[in-house]
């Protein structure tokens, strides 16, 4: 039955086969005590995440990069658009890439900080939770900005908040600047505001206003779930309560936030001058017209919604069985979701409880993010040598860190990660791992304590006739049973 097996990799980000022992022997029981230990050992903010750059060092940064493309940008137009640069917009262009160089140090910081945490961790079985979480309120770093913030935006918007309430983890993530930034909350005014007033008055030809991308995004990936019970009207509604909801990063910065009462310029808030004004009618229920409590009211009854309780018990379930999971897994879900009105932690009981958890005949293949991480973790490795070489591997094998490329997230079906390119990049990576093992180490007792109770007879023999111990590990890594969680 491949408990022990289950129990680091369906479970968790892989097993250290200096540690293999420890777990052998532990019956069914046991297991789930020590995944139900892990709930209370999770801590949010290990170590390795101290010496990141805060929001407000980012913001401060990132306004800086703006503000020089900004002049720039004048200078240029004032130079009549010459082939030939003047010296000053040399000069600039260089701070310009400088500053660039410093956002995109924070991406390198950051996801330097998460492979860390992957490898070190004793309580991965959380620590798979936050990516979870992580992938599901999905941002993308495919834009400069989103670069700057997107490990912060997992450091301070999902990791303290898996262990509550869905309620308060929704509104962390669609408040935190990463979110707004990428799915331009920050230019959705209320079209009847009073600064959109103002500005149609002087500008009758102004194109700004509403933008719903935000709020279609919380119903159809966030919450409800695409195609459910609501409509393009409750999008709109949605969208209209959460006008004001902004960041003040760049040229702009200390305008807007002195509008919304002189709050520092490096994080999200409210703007009551861009809030469209009027009750909203959202889901079939009425909210009144105050202010920035109106949409935190909305995603308050949102994220207790029946709807929403059948789409995230569905996902859990897929996420830990298959792509097609057991009814009577996400029923249970369900029905946890609804009772404890959201509290996430009743949810991850149940995943460890529910005999469909630990059914063998479940099968999931890792993401090349699992099989990477799970990979080190078999060698015992805390720290990557190079990390930068990770994060290209990644790239290569078509999971770029934070940046899935669409706000739905990395794709989470077997289809998606079996392609032919994708076991190419794998394999090279395996054989690198494999020679880096310099033939000190026994294949066959490797794959023994890496696969325990999974471990195949056909994969044990073809691990036994490689031509060499490095070639052996490289098989170990590319058996179909480590290919799988």
């Amino acid at each position: 039955m491949a408990k022990t097996y289950f129990f680091h990799n369906r479970f968790g980000l892989g097993g250290r086969a200096n540690e293999a022992a420890l777990y052998r022997n532990f019956d069914d029981k046991q297991l789930q005590n020590k995944l139900l230990q892990q709930l209370k050992e999770y801590n949010p903010a290990p170590p390795i995440y101290a010496s990141l750059a805060s929001t407000k060092e980012i913001a401060a940064e990132f306004s800086e990069y703006q503000m020089l493309r900004e002049i720039a940008q004048q200078q240029r137009r004032q130079d009549g658009g010459a082939a030939k640069p003047s010296d000053d917009i040399a000069i600039d262009e260089m701070k310009v890439q400088k500053e660039v160089r410093a956002i995109r140090r924070h991406y390198i910081d950051a996801a330097t900080a998460r492979i860390g945490a992957a490898l070190q961790t004793d309580t991965p079985f959380a620590e798979r939770l936050v990516h979870f979480w992580s992938n599901h309120f999905a941002i993308s770093s495919d834009k400069l900005q989103v670069t700057a913030f997107a490990g912060n935006y997992e450091r301070d918007a999902i990791r303290p908040n898996i262990m509550g309430s869905f309620a308060n983890l929704l509104k962390s993530a669609v408040r935190h600047p990463a979110m707004i930034l990428y799915l331009d909350q920050a230019q959705s005014f209320g079209p009847n505001s009073m600064i959109m007033k103002r500005r149609n008055r002087r500008n009758p030809e102004s194109n700004g206003g509403l933008n719903e991308n935000l709020a279609r995004e919380i119903l159809e990936l966030h919450s409800l779930g695409v195609r459910s019970v609501y409509t393009q009207n409750d999008i709109q509604q949605l969208a209209m309560a959460m006008t004001g909801w902004s960041v003040a990063i760049g040229p702009q910065a200390k305008r807007i936030a002195r509008f919304a009462g002189n709050v520092a310029p490096d994080d999200s808030f409210f703007v009551d001058m861009l809030h469209e004004p009027g009750t909203r009618s959202f889901l079939g229920k009425t909210y009144p017209d105050i202010g920035k409590d109106q949409s935190t009211h909305m995603l308050d009854d949102v994220a207790v919604h029946p709807a929403t309780a059948r789409f995230i018990a569905t996902k859990l379930a897929r996420a830990f069985t298959t792509d097609t999971p057991p009814p009577a897994l996400i029923s249970a879900l369900e029905n946890a979701f609804m009772q404890s009105g959201g509290y996430l932690p009743s949810l991850y009981k149940i995943l460890i409880m529910h005999e469909e958890s630990w059914n063998a005949a479940h099968i999931k293949y890792k993401s090349p993010w699992e099989w990477a991480i799970s990979a080190m973790r078999a060698f015992g490795t805390k720290q990557a040598d190079n990390p930068r070489n990770i994060i290209a591997l990644l790239d290569q094998m078509g999971q770029p860190i934070w940046k899935p490329g669409a706000p739905s997230g990395f794709p989470d079906l077997n289809d998606h990660w079996m392609g032919a390119s994708a076991l190419m990049a794998r394999a090279e990576l395996a054989d690198i791992i494999g020679g880096l093992s310099k033939n000190a180490v026994d294949p066959r007792l490797f794959a023994s304590l890496i696969m325990n109770d999974m471990l195949q007879k056909h994969s044990e023999t073809a691990i036994s006739r490689a031509d060499s111990p490095s070639q052996g590990i490289a098989m170990a890594l590319m058996a179909p049973e480590f290919l799988r969680r």
